[in-house]
């Protein structure tokens, strides 16, 4: 059985997949640099998900109750 963190983990590479198609590997590969985690957010209640910003480095933050959606609304939000 795939755990929440192993879902969004796949999640997440496969919407990193179509924005590296969609926009181009090397503006992709320019802003990734500064995602350093994505991570489930048992706090939020009120939104999707959310990007935090910290020495210039981002963590993606998806709420928990996300984790009651279809894989194609975590990765919309991811994207």
């Amino acid at each position: 059985m795939e755990t929440k963190q192993e879902r969004l983990q796949r999640l997440y590479e496969s919407a990193y997949g179509i924005v590296k198609e969609v926009i181009g590997k090397d503006r992709v590969k320019e802003q990734a640099r500064k995602i350093i985690s994505v991570e489930i957010d048992k706090k939020a209640k009120t939104r999707n998900g959310q990007c935090r910003y910290r020495n210039g480095n981002c963590i993606i933050g998806i709420s928990d109750y996300m984790f009651e959606c279809s894989d194609v609304e975590i990765m919309t939000t991811l994207i």
